[in-house]
């Protein structure tokens, strides 16, 4: 084995195999292109709209709904 798996295989041990997933994919290199996927996401909506929802958002929050 090498020192990788080795390493692993204790962070399991320590941690579970659930959290050392999550821990794992925190340094992964992904797949896609954000750039180009946020610029269709926002396409439609304004700096003044996404504002306004936010405010909406954080108000339903607090009134608890």
């Amino acid at each position: 084995m090498v020192t990788l798996q080795l390493q692993e295989g204790e962070m399991s041990g320590q941690m579970g195999g659930v959290d050392t997933i999550r821990f794992l994919n925190q340094f992964s290199v992904g797949r896609g292109d954000y750039t180009k996927e946020r610029d269709k996401w926002l396409a439609d909506i304004s700096l003044d709209d996404a504002i306004a929802q936010i405010k909406a958002e954080k108000i339903n929050t607090l009134r608890g709904t």
